[in-house]
């Protein structure tokens, strides 16, 4: 029974049922960018490259996220000594089905160096950020199947 209730899970996130349901900002800091739109785009991205964003609201599985800790950094500053005017993004994830918790995610992500490439990355950071969270929970899900399938063999 545990089997078939985890692979209907399984199948249902990566077939496209995951809901999108909250991100806020759990810095204390008010920024020029709208970091919880910035992190939905780039969510919402990232699950539909990987076809697994539900088309409509009627999925019971849903994806909060929290900003934990947001530096928008400076590209001079990393030109000129890296590390210093690192560009930091920290968020965790919880994914629900039914209100449950069935998979969460910590992502810490920094661009520490660079010069003038490194211009915008104040935005490029919650895409990367994003593309960890799809593959970490993906691999969260793998493992989960496998450790279900080990112990029931």
């Amino acid at each position: 029974m545990l089997i078939k209730c985890l692979n209907t899970v399984l199948y249902r996130v990566f077939q496209g049922w995951l809901n999108i349901d909250k991100i806020t900002n759990n810095t204390s800091k008010i920024y020029e960018h709208n970091i919880e739109e910035t992190m939905k785009e780039a969510l919402i991205k990232e699950f539909k490259d990987n076809n697994l964003l539900a088309l409509s609201n009627n999925s019971n599985i849903d994806l909060e996220v929290s900003i934990l800790n947001y530096e928008e950094g400076n590209a001079f500053k990393r030109w000129l000594m890296p590390g210093w005017g690192a560009t930091i993004l920290n968020v965790e994830a919880i994914l629900k089905e039914n209100g449950n918790i069935i998979a969460t995610s910590k992502i810490n992500n920094n661009i520490p160096a660079g010069g003038a490439y490194t211009i915008g990355a104040w935005r490029q950071v919650f895409f990367d950020t994003a593309e960890k969270l799809v593959e970490d929970i993906q691999n969260e899900y793998k493992q989960k199947k496998w450790l279900v399938f080990q112990y029931f063999d």
